[in-house]
């Protein structure tokens, strides 16, 4: 219920709107549609998303890409000679 708590206003009222079709009976009958889905969807528990750790070949791969970039603007750097 906490997705559709932004559709209830200051009265407990459920606000739907609707304007897909010029005919109001047509209109009245899609925001019903809403409802009913809405209250269908409230029903079941969304399902928590179980955290995975990334694969090891990604970790690779995208510290593989983070050197290359870094020599890639390193190499931009002017050389600077001590000497």
């Amino acid at each position: 219920m906490d997705r559709f708590a932004n559709r209830i206003n200051d009265r407990g009222e459920v606000v739907i709107d609707c304007g897909t079709s010029r005919d109001q009976s047509a209109n009245i009958g899609e925001c019903l549609d809403r409802l009913r889905g809405w209250l269908l969807a409230t029903q079941h528990a969304p399902i928590a998303r179980r955290p995975t750790k990334p694969s090891r070949g990604s970790v690779e791969n995208r510290l593989a890409t983070k050197r290359r970039r870094q020599t890639t603007k390193q190499q931009r750097r002017p050389k600077i000679d001590d000497e």
